[in-house]
């Protein structure tokens, strides 16, 4: 969490994203997309239970999503309303997928859903 903390502060305003936006960044993109891939195999290999250990791990990522997005959301009121609607707006699109994830079942050991919800 100190992590998304610290891109927090030096998150740069969203219109200035916008106008210093390239498409340069899609090596980037991929060599992230290999190196989760990766990480998502290793974890995998780690447990008797990969499907539980990945929905864990999809929950607690939208957790530090929704609580980033809050965060920005609540710094960003100093500046436009615009700005902070939007990451409060993204913030409950996460809420919406965190809302889902909870009630799918992955089997006996699921944390988020109980036996009588299957």
């Amino acid at each position: 969490m100190d992590v998304l903390k610290s891109h927090l502060n030096d998150a740069p305003n969203e219109s200035d994203i916008h106008e210093d936006c390239t498409c340069e960044k899609a090596e980037n993109t991929e060599d992230l997309m290999q190196l989760a891939s990766e990480q998502i195999a290793l974890t995998g290999r780690m447990t008797d239970d990969p499907v539980a250990l990945h929905k864990i791990m999809m929950v607690m990522i939208v957790s530090n999503m929704i609580d980033f997005h809050m965060n920005v959301a609540t710094k960003a009121s100093n500046m436009d309303d615009t700005t902070s609607q939007a990451w409060i707006r993204d913030a409950g699109k996460l809420q919406a997928v965190m809302n889902i994830l909870t009630t799918i079942s992955c089997g006996p050991d699921d944390p988020y859903v109980t036996a009588t919800c299957n």
